[in-house]
């Protein structure tokens, strides 16, 4: 299930009827006053930069989330995710969230999880003190080197001195945390081969298989959301097998990154459409 705030417009239709032909249930708040948000991947050759406006989703209401029906979609979660980034705006909401997914046990007697998607320092810093309540209570955590690196400053660590390989095993095995149940780190590094590691010992690394040899293209695993995504699908089938979670989230974020490639018109009419 995917609960979350749209506007009352095309894109909030469009947002319902793709997600709910590829089978997912949608619980959403529908904002009277907000547009949808949106977010782009822009990319110029082999570089990219990831364009956000919220909009509508900053503004899903506490009693929405805890309604009958976006509750019954918790209970029968395996998995509870959230980013950064959207939790920034709302921490109490994403506290109440993480808190009571600890109180979960499946049908198939497992407890249910809680994972984040990171974001930059700018973002973790807006979170203040709600912070280290927060990454105490992560049971999986995506993000990039850069994310995590900044995430090792706050820590007041020297991730400088740290290899990727130790930095994501010192987050998963000396971060805070609540012993909820094994904690799993995943390092996505664009094209270099991707990064786990888990408090229980387990590490690897799971290589890039790119599935485009157009070279206009970029391979990489670069889309973050997708990439937890498919990382958390993969995870609800076999969730001891990381590598294999790896593999098929790897997938997800190269098809996101190189499908429906357009050109961006950037003259004066096209700008002052994107303005109004």
């Amino acid at each position: 299930m995917y609960v979350g705030c749209v506007g009352k417009d095309k894109h909030g239709d469009q947002i319902r009827s793709a997600a709910e032909a590829d089978g997912t249930t949608m619980e959403l708040e529908v904002s009277s006053d907000k547009r949808s948000g949106l977010c782009v991947v822009c990319r110029d050759g082999n570089s990219r930069t990831l364009v956000v406006h919220p909009s509508s989703a900053s503004s899903l209401r506490d009693d929405f989330v805890s309604s009958a029906a976006a509750q019954e979609g918790q209970r029968s979660a395996k998995t509870v995710y959230t980013t950064a980034y959207a939790s920034v705006v709302r921490v109490r909401q994403t506290l109440q969230l993480m808190t009571s997914s600890r109180c979960h046990t499946l049908p198939d007697g497992l407890k249910q999880l809680a994972a984040m998607g990171l974001a930059n320092q700018r973002v973790l810093d807006d979170f203040g003190e709600g912070l280290v309540d927060v990454l105490g209570k992560l049971d999986i955590i995506i993000g990039n080197p850069e994310e995590m690196y900044d995430l090792a400053m706050m820590l007041q660590w020297v991730p400088s001195e740290m290899s990727d390989m130790v930095l994501a095993k010192k987050i998963a095995t000396e971060m805070m945390c609540d012993r909820h149940g094994v904690r799993r780190v995943i390092m996505t590094r664009g094209a270099e081969p991707i990064i786990y590691a888990a408090s229980a010992g387990e590490s690897g690394e799971v290589p890039v298989v790119a599935t485009c040899a157009h070279s206009a293209k970029l391979l990489a695993t670069g889309a973050g959301d997708a990439f937890a995504g498919g990382f958390l699908a993969a995870m609800a089938a076999k969730p001891d097998d990381v590598a294999f979670c790896c593999r098929l989230s790897a997938q997800a974020a190269t098809f996101m990154i190189n499908h429906s490639l357009v050109t961006l018109r950037t003259d004066e009419a096209c700008l002052a459409e994107l303005q109004t």
